[in-house]
């Protein structure tokens, strides 16, 4: 029988493919990963079933528990870990001790690679969790199938899950050793911004001696700088993403409106994870609800920033129902469906979509003695108004 928690408990995490919950299945305490998108659930799905016939991966990844079955909620039932990310432990860890947690990891991909024929895609040292002497890998959304793909691109998704963040990080240690008696040019900031958006290990290192090589970076480079810091899985890195976005905004150097834009956006969904996963307030900026709404009065009334106006409203909404500001995040719910219902463009069924799960995922799930009768049943009218609109877009042809 499958996994059937009757109520979940707080998120412990977020991700591209879905939020972790806390949940209480048969007694024990488990994580339930909560998806948007039947792709990323069924590719996850099929990983962690792969893994899961192997016993020497048995911990070594995040232990497979099942499907979560509860109101069409397509969700994976997994094993609660209660280590560290490698970011976090490896500081308190010595020479020897660094040494063989990575020979862990090698050994773990090994196995991984050639019984369970999957590449993981994603390894990052937010992805690895350290408990004690033992290392677990987590979150498959990008893991690839030896048996869906050619030769030759299995072998550049094993390679990849080895070294592909090498060649980069030696392309910038090389740039900032570079003597420049006249300081760092643009064209030094645009190098180091496009590889610093190719690595995709923890480098905290890096990022420090960059920004203490550029103490005022171009907008371009401080985005890649905010982007890589603002993936880091602590309060201080998040902090620092926002700093340095509301150092550049200010210094008004921006020619660019669409830069300005990605930098808005970046700064307003960081303070919103940093205000969802911290305990205690933070000092740096006004705050995830200010950085929202100027966010989003940079996007409106420009027709080509329609769709990302609508998905940083759906991340706003998310942010606020997670704050427990129902109202408030009903408000923005409602002004994405009226914003549907001016008219079909292109991308509605997906937002239509993306809107419904939001909805009935953090709001009509909750339930009206937590949010409240007549708020949630203006919700509960709005989110049956939604799957209308879906049911149009879909007749329509839209997808």
């Amino acid at each position: 029988m499958a996994p059937h928690p009757r109520r979940l408990g707080r998120c412990i995490g977020s991700g591209r493919s879905g939020n972790v919950y806390e949940a209480l299945v048969n007694g024990a305490v488990c994580a339930v990963k909560l998806f948007a998108d039947e792709r990323d659930f069924a590719n996850e799905l099929h990983a962690y079933q792969s893994v899961s016939t192997i016993d020497v991966l048995h911990g070594r990844v995040c232990g497979f528990l099942g499907v979560f079955e509860y109101r069409d909620a397509r969700a994976l039932c997994l094993q609660r870990l209660h280590g560290q990310t490698l970011h976090d432990a490896l500081p308190v860890l010595s020479s020897e001790q660094r040494k063989q947690l990575q020979l862990q990891i090698e050994q773990t991909l090994d196995i991984l690679h050639t019984k369970a024929g999957i590449a993981h895609g994603d390894i990052r040292a937010e992805n690895i969790i350290v408990d004690g002497t033992s290392t677990y890998l987590i979150d498959f959304g990008y893991a690839i199938g030896k048996a869906t793909r050619s030769a030759d691109r299995w072998c550049r998704a094993q390679q990849d899950d080895y070294d592909c963040t090498a060649e980069a990080i030696r392309s910038v240690t090389h740039l900032l050793d570079r003597p420049r008696p006249l300081g760092m040019t643009q064209a030094d900031q645009q190098t180091l911004a496009d590889h610093l958006l190719l690595i995709q290990a923890s480098i905290p290192d890096l990022i420090h001696a960059i920004q203490l090589a550029v103490p005022a970076p171009t907008p371009t480079l401080a985005l890649a700088l905010a982007t890589r810091l603002a993936r880091g899985s602590t309060a201080a890195t998040r902090e620092a993403a926002i700093a340095v976005l509301l150092d550049a905004l200010a210094r008004g150097e921006l020619a660019d409106y669409d830069l300005l834009c990605r930098m808005k956006k970046l700064a307003a969904t960081t303070a919103g994870l940093l205000e969802t996963f911290s305990i205690g307030p933070y000092r740096v900026g006004p705050g995830a609800v200010a950085l929202y709404q100027e966010a989003a009065d940079a996007l409106r009334g420009r027709p080509a920033d329609r769709p990302a106006l609508l998905e940083l409203q759906l991340k706003r909404a998310k942010f606020l129902a997670g704050r427990k500001a129902w109202d408030a995040a009903l408000q923005v719910w409602l002004d994405v469906l009226a914003e549907l219902g001016e008219g079909r463009k292109e991308g509605d069924f997906k937002i239509a979509r993306e809107l419904a799960w939001a909805m009935w995922r953090s709001f009509i799930v909750v339930g009206d003695d937590v949010v409240g009768a007549e708020v949630w049943d203006r919700g509960e009218r709005a989110y049956y108004r939604c799957l209308a609109v879906m049911k149009e877009l879909r007749r329509s042809g839209e997808r």
